[in-house]
Formats: C-alpha cells, sequence, structure tokens
C-alpha cells in the first residue's frame, strides 16, 4: 500500500511537574519606629501591587520634629559661621594695623581654628539635616518592585520597631 504524507500541525502535549519560584522574593522590613497609620488595600495576601506603590505609613511625628531641630541647628551653625566669619575679617584688619606681613600672623590672633570649627559645625548641621530627611522619608514605605504579597505580619495601630518584619513579597515580572 502506498500512502500520500500530508503536512499538518499537532500540537504537542507534554506532561510535566516542578516548582516555580519569583525572579525576588524580599522581606519587608521597618527601617524606622513608629505606629502604623494607613496600610495599602493592596497589602493583604495575595495582593498585586506595582512599583511605586504606597504600601504603608508610619506614624512621621517623631521624624517632623527631629526634621525641623536639625533645620533649626542648621541656621544656627551658619549664624555662628557669619559671626566667626566677622571675627576672622576683623581680626585680620586689626593684624594688617601692626604692619608686619600676614604670614607672621598667629592662626589664634587670626581667629583661623574658629572659624574651621564653625564651617565643620555647618558640615555636621547639614549631615543631621540630611539625615533627618531620609527618616522622615522612610515613614512611608513602598513598594520597590511590582509583585505580589505572600505574608502580612503587621497592620493599622500596631507599632513597629526599627528591624521589625512587616511582609513578605516577591516579584511577578519574571518566574
Amino acid at each position: 500500500e502506498v500512502v500520500v504524507a500530508e503536512k499538518i500541525s499537532l500540537p504537542a502535549v507534554i506532561r510535566s511537574h516542578g516548582v516555580v519560584r519569583p525572579r525576588t522574593r524580599t522581606t519587608l522590613i521597618s527601617e524606622v519606629s513608629g505606629a502604623v497609620l494607613e496600610v495599602s488595600p493592596q497589602f493583604v495576601v495575595g495582593g498585586v501591587f506595582q512599583a511605586g506603590d504606597l504600601l504603608m505609613q508610619l506614624d512621621p511625628t517623631d521624624y517632623r520634629v527631629a526634621l525641623q531641630r536639625a533645620e533649626a541647628k542648621l541656621i544656627s551653625m551658619n549664624a555662628q559661621l557669619s559671626f566667626e566669619q566677622a571675627r576672622s575679617a576683623q581680626a585680620e584688619k586689626e593684624w594688617a594695623m601692626t604692619g608686619r606681613p600676614a604670614s607672621e600672623a598667629p592662626l589664634l590672633a587670626l581667629r583661623k581654628p574658629y572659624l574651621a570649627e564653625a564651617q565643620a559645625n555647618v558640615l555636621q548641621a547639614e549631615a543631621e539635616v540630611v539625615q533627618a530627611q531620609q527618616k522622615l522619608d522612610k515613614t512611608t514605605i513602598r513598594a520597590p518592585y511590582a509583585g505580589m504579597v505572600s505574608e502580612k505580619m503587621a497592620d493599622i495601630g500596631q507599632f513597629v520597631a526599627t528591624g521589625s518584619k512587616l511582609g513578605e513579597m516577591f516579584a511577578i515580572d519574571y518566574a
């Protein structure tokens, strides 16, 4: 017998088993402490969220006060720096009136160490403002990537300390 072969498409069914794992799995940990004021409706087991979505809001009151204190200290340190700059300039003028060269002037007579200390205090105060702002920003917990919640460990009204686990999530873009 002779049969003419025909070209046809057939679905190939392959039975398999395995475990699907996400590309990224993250335990969400609080970097600051405070009471949980708000929780996103998506922050539930099985909830899906996009990158940048608000997941949780901690009480920012203490961190706002710390930022305000840091800003006030910066203003004070800038005022002290201005004062020292004026005193240093006055000391240089007074030294010039002696008729001796400025290269012979002692550092203390020109107030150079005091001026350097005032500049250092301003730098430190600026760093404290940056640090206070960063801590305030960390009271708003946002999703680092698009994903899904696999475990929820904190809710409204609960106080969380620095290092507390808030939940677990995993990426949904690739498995």
